[in-house]
């Protein structure tokens, strides 16, 4: 991608990395590879949920990049395992934009399946502090 934004987004206290990536089914990108200056959140936020870091906790997200030669806005699509989509035209957004975004949706899930009394969804995961399925 060589030249990326030096954009990061940190997880601030209260924010669980781990609440967010449970919840994601899937995540796919797309944007106009020669379009920098509008896809630039867009090409760092993919870059940061391909990082093992981001993928450790729930290794069964999909990630998919869509690369394109004409002009087209940047997009972000979020499947959540509840099967709600997240479509987000990102030609404006910031990384951070985009990540608190996707916070907001998985909290608001997570209220939602506490007060029905469902439980969180399953992951594997090995990092630690966080629960195997058996």
């Amino acid at each position: 991608w060589g030249g990326a934004a030096k954009i990061s987004f940190h997880f601030r206290e209260g924010m669980s990395k781990h609440i967010v990536q449970q919840f994601v089914k899937s995540i796919r990108v797309s944007f106009a590879c020669l379009d920098r200056e509008r896809s630039n959140g867009t090409r760092e936020f993919f870059r940061q949920v391909m990082a093992d870091r981001w993928r450790k906790p729930n290794p069964k997200i999909q990630l998919d990049i869509d690369l394109h030669y004409f002009n087209e806005d940047p997009r972000v699509e979020i499947e959540l395992v509840n099967g709600e989509k997240i479509n987000m035209v990102t030609a404006k957004y910031k990384t951070d934009d985009i990540f608190s975004e996707l916070v907001g949706h998985t909290k608001r899930l997570e209220y939602e399946m506490m007060l029905r009394g469902e439980s969180l969804p399953d992951q594997d995961v090995s990092s630690k502090g966080a629960k195997k399925k058996k």
